[in-house]
C-alpha cells in the first residue's frame, strides 16, 4: 500500500500544509530575539551585539582561545551548529586545539594517577614497567624504592593481604617468576576452603 502524496499536487498540498508548521518560531534562528542576542563572556563583557557579529573573528578569538570555550559550547553559546563554528575559524585562521593532548594537556587529566582492576597505576612513561599507555602499576615504584633497585625482569609483586589497592613497603613480596607466585595464591585458597 502507497503511503503519502504520490502526484506532483499531492507533494504541492503536502508542502503548503508543512510551510506554516516551518514557519513558526519552535526554531532559534528565526526568532528576532535571536538576531538581537548580545553573547556574554564568562566575566559578563558584551563580546558581540547581534546576529552579525556573532562569528567575528574577535568573538571567536575572545570565547575560543581567551575563554577556553569549546567549538561545541560556542555553538550552544551562540544558537548555531558546531560544524558552523568549526567552519568559521577555519576561515579565520583559528587553529582548533587537538582532542590528542596526552598528560597535564588533557582535559580529561586526572593528576596521573588511575585504577584498573583494583590496581593503582601511577603515570611515568619512561619508566622500565611502563605498559603502553605510560602507566606503570604503584605497587612496583613502591617496592623498587623500598629495596633500592629495579625489579628484575620476569619477576612479579604480590599483596600480602590481598588488597591489590595496599601498596604500603612491608604488604609487598617480590617473587622471581609467575609459578612461585602462584603458588602462594593457591595456598591461600586451599587454607580459605578447609576452613
Amino acid at each position: 500500500m502507497k503511503t503519502g502524496p504520490t502526484t506532483i499536487e499531492g507533494m504541492s498540498r503536502l508542502i503548503e500544509s508543512k510551510k506554516a508548521e516551518w514557519a513558526k518560531p519552535n526554531s532559534v534562528y528565526r526568532t528576532p530575539e535571536y538576531r538581537r542576542k548580545q553573547v556574554l563572556s564568562h566575566k559578563g563583557q558584551v563580546l558581540c551585539s547581534n546576529q552579525r557579529h556573532l562569528l567575528s573573528a574577535e568573538c571567536l578569538t575572545q570565547l575560543y582561545l581567551n575563554e577556553k570555550f569549546t567549538q561545541r559550547e560556542i555553538a550552544v553559546k551562540l544558537n548555531v551548529s558546531p560544524k558552523t563554528v568549526s567552519r568559521r575559524m577555519a576561515e579565520l585562521g583559528i587553529a582548533a586545539r587537538s582532542s590528542k593532548v596526552s598528560g597535564e594537556g588533557n582535559p580529561a587529566w586526572k593528576g596521573g594517577r588511575i585504577e584498573k582492576e583494583g590496581y593503582i597505576m601511577i603515570r611515568m612513561p619512561n619508566h622500565p614497567h611502563a605498559k603502553a599507555n605510560g602507566y606503570v602499576y604503584e605497587h612496583i615504584l613502591v617496592w623498587e624504592q623500598a629495596h633500592g633497585q629495579p625489579l628484575p625482569e620476569g619477576w612479579e609483586i604480590h599483596h600480602d593481604n590481598e588488597v591489590k589497592s595496599d601498596n604500603s613497603s612491608q604488604n609487598l613480596i617480590a617473587f622471581a617468576n609467575h609459578r612461585k607466585h602462584l603458588k602462594i595464591h593457591m595456598a591461600k585458597y586451599k587454607l580459605n576452603k578447609e576452613k
